[in-house]
């Protein structure tokens, strides 16, 4: 009696590895994608950010892949590692070039990094940062620096920039720095840049916003400005968001203007 045997076979995706030229290429095009000054000379690829060089030994990445057998983990794990290798590279800090950033107090949450911060106010905080030029490295608690140095200098070195203010529209109280950079929000954090706006608004409080990282906006404390200053918030666009809240400055201390945000009175 002839013997019949059934062999199923599990519809499995099969896995084709790409031959090392091709990965080489496939990983150097999302990197350079990715950053600025990429470059590829065999066995690496080397990403320049800053101060900061990260060089990838492709050979041993290629070795990763073929245990991994999926391009798109291997590349989410290999950009971890360089964001997590520029983020706590050792920095020689220039303390001329150090400066006081507002953003909001979430910022940082998400990353497992201690910046070198500072309380503010509300739903803001100062974080310190480099100026490099083309970008802003925020410093780290583990660069082993000097921390109060740091602090010290960030705002006289703020203090060489103060710029004049100027009308953002013959319509409407409402001036901003003629300085527009990543600086322009901590301005407001200066006595001599608070006394420019005494002397604009005729009076020694104020409203201000500081929507996103490069706009600092400020107006007479009046309430037809809060409306105002709520619209031109939401007319910002900024891509680095800081705050969509309008607060008010009066004698040394910083309320919400809107009394349903009024929780908190530092």
């Amino acid at each position: 009696m002839p013997s019949f045997y059934i062999t199923i076979i599990e519809n499995k995706e099969v896995f084709i590895a790409m031959n090392f030229q091709e990965f080489k290429l496939k990983i150097f095009n999302f990197f350079h994608n990715q950053y600025d000054n990429v470059s590829l000379a065999d066995p690496n690829i080397t990403i320049i950010y800053g101060t900061t060089e990260i060089v990838i030994d492709l050979k041993e990445v290629y070795a990763q892949y073929n245990v991994i057998r999926d391009f798109d983990i291997l590349l989410k794990i290999v950009s971890q590692n360089i964001s997590k290798g520029i983020n706590t590279a050792r920095l020689k800090v220039d303390y001329g070039r150090v400066f006081p950033y507002i953003q909001n107090i979430e910022f940082g949450n998400d990353v497992s990094l201690d910046f070198v911060t500072s309380e503010l106010f509300l739903n803001l905080k100062i974080v310190f940062g480099m100026d490099m030029g083309e970008l802003i490295r925020f410093l780290i608690k583990d660069d082993k620096t000097d921390i109060v140095k740091i602090q010290k200098n960030a705002f006289i070195n703020l203090e060489f920039h103060e710029p004049m203010l100027y009308r953002i529209d013959r319509n409407f109280d409402v001036f901003t720095p003629t300085i527009i950079s990543d600086l322009s929000p901590a301005f407001v954090l200066l006595e001599t840049f608070r006394q420019q706006i005494f002397r604009k608004t005729g009076k020694e409080s104020f409203l201000f916003a500081i929507p996103s990282s490069a706009m600092l906006m400020v107006a007479d404390c009046s309430k037809d400005n809060i409306p105002l200053l709520k619209h031109l918030v939401q007319m910002d666009i900024g891509p680095n968001k800081i705050s969509d809240k309008i607060y008010i400055y009066r004698r040394g201390t910083v309320t919400y203007a809107d009394a349903r945000d009024r929780f908190t009175v530092i």
